[in-house]
């Protein structure tokens, strides 16, 4: 069988060797001293050049294959393998027996190692005997101990919390002083709180010393002022600051300052002086006509319409 070389003259399928839809461009304008730059920057591939330099392939000597491994190498070569892959079948497998090198006394552990463990622990849970480890080696003094770490202490906060014995630690050591902090340390605060509250006497702190200067400003700082605030709103009486003091040109300001404007405006506002408008400055008929007309005309749009509508009265006929 003859190797037949493909047709390599081409770049790409469908390349237009004859360079028909290339547009005319004009020859490049290039120095002698740079014509190997312009050479190299016309690129490796000069695959769009209509112009360029066809170079024909070499005919590729025919194989020779002297032996059938040979010639199932150029076959493969030809034909590769992905078809094969694709459309072939798999090569199936040799069974082969390999002996484990696994020592007697080792066996068991192997066989453990192969998913026993964890095939047990997913099917047989629960079913499966306990380790084979000895049971700990525990001092007699330290029995008691062992009794509850195996979930006794567990067992008895959430069961049976009022069966567990009290603590065989002796009372803290408290001096003749401190006797009442102690007992009160034991759950005194929280249960007077939470059982005697507001019944409880008062700390025994003594009264704070004020001076007598202080005195009614210590009185007001006892609550005084938020009572009389809440219960006693409107009843307080006025603070002790003097009068301002104003002069007499000035004195109908300041009674203005004090809501008069604001009484004016709700009560009083017809009788509020008017600003006298400015005199207006026309002298001539047309003048005048002209201010008359920039005053609105709105009103005069009004009289003209009403004077031309037609008000039905009731019981008279057109």
């Amino acid at each position: 069988m003859a190797y037949t070389p493909r047709n390599i003259s081409a770049p790409y399928p469908g390349h237009d060797e004859t360079g028909q839809h290339y547009d005319p461009l004009p020859a490049a304008r290039v120095r002698p001293e740079a014509a190997d730059n312009a050479q190299k920057h016309k690129g490796v591939l000069d695959l769009f050049n209509p112009q360029r330099e066809k170079i024909a392939p070499q005919p590729q000597p025919e194989p020779r294959c002297p032996s059938a491994a040979s010639r199932s190498n150029l076959e493969l070569h030809r034909k590769g393998n992905v078809g094969g892959i694709l459309s072939g079948t798999a090569t199936p497998r040799l069974d082969y027996q390999v002996a484990a090198r696994t020592k007697p006394e080792g066996q068991a552990n192997a066989d453990l190692n192969r998913g026993t463990n964890t095939a047990n622990l997913f099917k047989e849970y629960g079913k499966h005997p306990s380790s084979a480890r000895k049971q700990p080696k525990v001092i007699r003094e330290g029995e008691v101990n062992f009794s509850l770490d195996l979930g006794g202490r567990a067992k008895s906060i959430l069961h049976e919390p009022k069966s567990m014995p009290e603590s065989p630690r002796p009372d803290p050591r408290v001096t003749t002083e401190g006797v009442g902090n102690a007992n009160l340390d034991r759950g005194g605060r929280m249960l007077k709180i939470v059982n005697r509250y507001g019944t409880g006497t008062g700390t025994d702190r003594g009264a704070p010393r004020v001076r007598q200067e202080g005195e009614p400003n210590a009185f007001l700082d006892t609550g005084h002022r938020a009572n009389a605030l809440f219960r006693s709103y409107g009843k307080m009486p006025s603070e002790s600051q003097p009068e301002p003091r104003v002069k007499a040109p000035g004195q109908d300001y300041a009674n203005l300052d004090k809501g008069g404007r604001m009484n004016r405006l709700i009560h009083d506002g017809s009788k509020a002086r008017a600003s006298p408008p400015p005199p207006l400055r026309v002298r001539s008929s047309a003048a005048r006509r002209t201010a008359k007309q920039n005053r609105g005309q709105i009103a005069q749009l009004f009289a003209a319409s009403s004077s031309k509508m037609i008000v039905p009265m009731a019981g008279v006929r057109g």
